[in-house]
């Protein structure tokens, strides 16, 4: 299995698109392991699952545009633990937010998003503004997709409630 692996990590490296989805199952069982063992490290209470710790972690180091250089399994495996790590810290961060009241900081950034996307950007280029608006953070871009795709199925909802009053 390690040669099979160390295999499919060049192919990877190499840009073989399938190459990401014989992957998983050869190190699923693994993952699942060291995502056991981070979150067995963390407080009470973590929402996060150890499964969507492992597709989170996953999905971070191999379904990414630009080919990542694995110089060994072990050195994947390593990727992978830290990429888990930083996903938990993430985690805890958003929930402390929360806790102090940054849900509505959060909620205003998400809501001056929404507005300067209808204002100046048309639906055909939402994409490439939430793409800079929001970087990496997937969750914030989540949460505008989310409005953006209301507002779009529901005739502009914006301005029919402005209308009725």
């Amino acid at each position: 299995m390690s040669d099979d692996v160390t295999h499919i990590l060049s192919q990877i490296e190499r840009g073989d698109p399938a190459a990401a989805e014989q992957l998983l199952p050869l190190v699923y069982d693994e993952l699942r392991k060291l995502a056991r063992q981070k979150m067995a490290q963390e407080n009470p209470g973590q929402t996060l699952q150890a499964t969507g710790l492992v597709h989170e972690a996953y999905l971070r180091l191999v379904d990414v545009e630009t080919a990542q250089h694995w110089n060994s399994r072990g050195h994947f495996f390593g990727a992978c633990a830290e990429a888990m790590r930083r996903i938990l810290v993430e985690s805890a961060r958003r929930k402390q937010q929360l806790k102090h009241g940054g849900w509505n900081a959060n909620l205003m950034k998400v809501k001056a998003v929404f507005l300067e996307a209808l204002d100046k950007h048309g639906p055909d280029k939402w994409g490439s503004y939430l793409d800079e608006a929001c970087g990496e953070d997937r969750e914030f871009r989540r949460d505008v997709q989310v409005l953006l795709d209301a507002h779009a199925s529901n005739e502009n909802l914006l301005d029919k409630r402005c209308h009725r009053h």
